[in-house]
């Protein structure tokens, strides 16, 4: 493999995909010269594993391995089918909103998780902040988050980062802006997080941020500039808040990471 990416890598596709497919389909070996002092009988493996049952599959097309190698070698991955209905199932009784908020610091819609078995207390609202090229539903079904609102009587809330602000639909951790209170996306998401908190039975003592990659970067952000709002946030692949403060330093802190901004008040991260 080591050859073959190599080969990838200077342009030699065919000769790279001819490698990969003698690796995955190698030839049969000779068959040997019968033994004639060999017992003809009929034997039992005791150490035999069980017959396996054949399952129907549905087969999808695929890309060939020549295309998905000028991707590779282009940075790219193939991409992820998006959710369908069934991913995103609820329980009768169950609601999966789709809402919009707007205020001084702009627009957002976003879906609201609200669980059919409620709890006769307020419940825990935790609002999650997508990956770049990611949409509420693709994080709702990587996640899985519904089904545990479910589990223990939470309020999901998925904003939605619009190509408009950012062509990746990457929330824009590196921009000055966008990294302290009052300013940017920390208050746009912070106002839009009030607002569920009035308009539906959200606990603001239990109120969470949660985020992936460009999301789990603004998570951090939005924790640090909120501290009254937000009691813990929870990063996947994030970045440290004020660890850029544009696109060539970003791409540096993904590369080599980043030294993170004091907060003034300290929240609970994992």
């Amino acid at each position: 493999m080591t050859k073959a990416t190599a080969l990838t890598r200077s342009g030699r596709l065919e000769e790279a995909t001819a490698l990969i497919q003698s690796l995955l389909h190698p030839a049969a070996p000779e068959p040997e010269a019968a033994d004639h002092d060999v017992i003809d009988a009929t034997f039992t493996r005791l150490d035999s594993p069980p017959p396996v049952s054949k399952r129907k599959t549905t087969t999808q097309p695929r890309t060939n391995l020549a295309e998905t190698l000028r991707n590779i070698a282009a940075g790219g991955m193939p991409a992820a089918p998006r959710p369908t209905a069934a991913a995103l199932s609820r329980p009768e009784g169950a609601q999966f909103l789709s809402l919009s908020h707007t205020s001084v610091h702009g627009t957002r819609t976003y879906r609201l998780y609200v669980p059919a078995h409620q709890p006769k207390t307020p419940m825990p609202l935790i609002v999650m902040l997508h990956g770049c090229t990611q949409t509420p539903e693709d994080f709702a079904t990587g996640t899985a988050m519904n089904t545990l609102a479910e589990e223990f009587g939470c309020l999901i809330a998925y904003p939605a980062q619009p190509s408009g602000s950012n062509a990746q639909k990457c929330w824009n951790w590196y921009r000055p802006e966008d990294q302290v209170r009052d300013r940017g996306e920390p208050a746009l998401i912070a106002e839009l997080t009030r607002d569920i908190q009035r308009n539906y039975p959200a606990d603001p003592a239990r109120t969470y941020v949660a985020g992936l990659s460009a999301g789990g970067a603004a998570a951090v952000l939005v924790a640090a500039a909120y501290p009254d709002l937000f009691s813990a946030a929870g990063v996947h692949s994030g970045l440290p808040a004020g660890g850029a403060h544009d696109i060539p330093s970003a791409f540096g802190a993904m590369r080599s990471g980043a030294r993170a901004k004091p907060h003034a008040r300290p929240v609970p991260t994992i």
